[in-house]
C-alpha cells in the first residue's frame, strides 16, 4: 500500500509539473505571438514533456553538484532537438512556426535565436521547478536545492527552521 501511495504521489507530481510547464510555455507563446496567432497544442505537449523530462528531470538524475550552466546547456540542446523532431512531425507546412527567415536556422524548424530562448527559459524554469518539487512535493526536504557555477555555489534555497525542534 505504501508503494502505491508513493507512485500515485509521483504521478500526481509529474502531471502537475507537466501542466505547469505546458501552460506556462503556452502563455509565453501567446504573449510573444499575440492572441490572434496563439499557440498550438503540440507546443503545450512539447513544453510539458521537456519540462518534466529535461528541465526537472536532470536535477533528479544528477546531484546538485552539476554545474548550473552545463544543466542549462543540456536542457537547451535537448529541447531544440525535440522541437526539431516535433516540427518535422507536425509542422511540415510551417503553419505552427516558421524559422526559415531567421538567422542560423536548420530546415526552418529550429534556429539559434530560439534555441537560446529555450536556454533562457531553462535558466528560469530550473529553480522554479526545483522549488515546486522541494516545497510542494517534499522532494529531499532536508536538503535545500543549490546551484553551482564553475564550482562555486551561487544560490541555495533557504531551509525553514522547524519550530517543533525549537520548542
Amino acid at each position: 500500500m505504501k508503494n502505491t501511495k508513493h507512485y500515485l504521489q509521483v504521478l500526481l507530481k509529474e502531471i502537475i509539473l507537466f501542466l505547469f510547464c505546458g501552460g506556462t510555455y503556452a502563455l509565453i507563446e501567446v504573449i510573444y505571438k499575440g492572441t490572434e496567432r496563439g499557440t498550438h497544442w503540440s507546443m503545450f505537449i512539447l513544453a510539458g514533456f521537456c519540462g518534466c523530462l529535461f528541465i526537472d528531470g536532470l536535477n533528479n538524475m544528477f546531484s546538485y553538484e552539476m554545474d548550473f550552466l552545463l544543466q542549462i546547456f543540456i536542457c537547451m540542446i535537448l529541447v531544440a532537438v525535440c522541437e526539431y523532431y516535433v516540427g518535422c512531425a507536425v509542422n511540415k507546412d510551417y503553419f505552427i512556426w516558421d524559422y526559415i527567415d531567421v538567422w542560423m536556422n536548420y530546415k526552418g524548424q529550429i534556429c539559434l535565436p530560439f534555441t537560446l530562448a529555450w536556454g533562457l527559459i531553462s535558466t528560469i524554469s530550473i529553480p522554479i521547478l526545483d522549488f515546486i518539487e522541494w516545497k510542494v512535493f517534499k522532494y529531499k526536504p532536508e536538503t535545500p536545492h543549490y546551484y553551482k557555477v564553475f564550482g562555486n555555489k551561487i544560490f541555495q534555497f533557504k531551509q525553514q527552521l522547524n519550530t517543533e525542534l525549537i520548542n
